[in-house]
């Protein structure tokens, strides 16, 4: 009995789809991991700060290590609703951040250590009881003080130098 065996063009066409998808997982994390990627980084996480602040957001700086999960966010500005010309709401020399993979298909990612440096947070109240800090979107005004509202910690470890409030 005679075995019949494919064209090899086949073998091609059966193996290019995997081969060229394991080629483009490869390019993506060389893009990212050599730092090329680190200005789209940027943006987004400008994004998402400005999203879950409702501020305007500054950021110099950014450098991430990806096998140890820190990244480094260097001339942080947080604006809230201050008059123009004045100090920002929340600004920070440098910020060094440590992550932990919860849940990979769950996107679920926590902050295990945070070291602030030279870190100055100006809150301004004036006679009528408002303040520059900003409302995000989406969140109503709730009856919490400002410090049950804004520091709150999910166990993750800290450290600050020279605080300025």
């Amino acid at each position: 009995m005679k075995v019949r065996k494919r064209h090899p063009i086949w073998n091609w066409v059966i193996h290019t789809p995997w081969v060229l998808t394991v080629i483009g997982i490869l390019c993506v994390i060389g893009f990212f991991t050599s730092g090329a990627g680190n200005p789209i980084l940027q943006r987004w996480i400008v994004h998402r700060l400005e999203k879950a602040t409702g501020g305007r957001v500054e950021l110099r700086s950014i450098s991430i290590q990806w096998f140890s999960m820190r990244a480094t966010l260097k001339g942080l500005v947080i604006h809230g609703r201050e008059p123009a010309g004045t100090q920002a709401l929340f600004s920070v020399k440098e910020a060094d951040a440590e992550l932990q993979i919860d849940s990979f298909w769950g996107r679920k990612v926590s902050l295990t250590e945070l070291v602030l440096k030279e870190p100055e947070v100006h809150i301004r109240v004036t006679k009528d009881g408002t303040t520059n800090v900003p409302t995000p979107p989406g969140v109503s005004n709730s009856k919490k003080s400002l410090q049950e509202s804004s520091f709150r910690s999910a166990g993750a470890a800290g450290e600050h130098r020279k605080w300025v409030v």
